[in-house]
């Protein structure tokens, strides 16, 4: 199965996110992989998801880096529905996910 996580990028954002943030990033990477990986693939979506609801709600608490969270999310979402063939995937899109999270080795979903 192609990882679109591992695509080059063609615009990075990883100045936008703080590291703690970018770290929380990877390790809910981690455990949507982990979930995916035992057959569980509406589970990671669903972890994805609620990370993406957080950020949502980041950015109406005032945190200024919280948009770039949210894009990172959308993408994040939309290619773990493209590589894992759920119903409705969007089309591939430039990515919005910050470098050091696709070079990150465990980051395809």
């Amino acid at each position: 199965m192609t990882s679109y996580l591992n695509e080059p990028t063609t615009e990075t954002r990883d100045a936008d996110l703080p590291v703690a943030v970018r770290e929380q990033v990877m390790t809910i990477l981690a455990t949507v992989r982990t979930v995916a990986a035992s057959g569980n693939v509406t589970s990671g979506r669903a972890l994805l998801h609620a990370a993406w609801l957080q950020a949502r709600a980041d950015r109406e608490s005032g945190a200024t880096w919280a948009e770039a969270l949210i894009d990172c999310y959308d993408e994040l979402m939309n290619r773990y529905a493209i590589e894992h063939q759920l119903r409705g995937s969007p089309a591939p899109t430039n990515s919005r996910v910050p470098e050091v999270i696709l070079a990150w080795p465990t980051a395809t979903l």
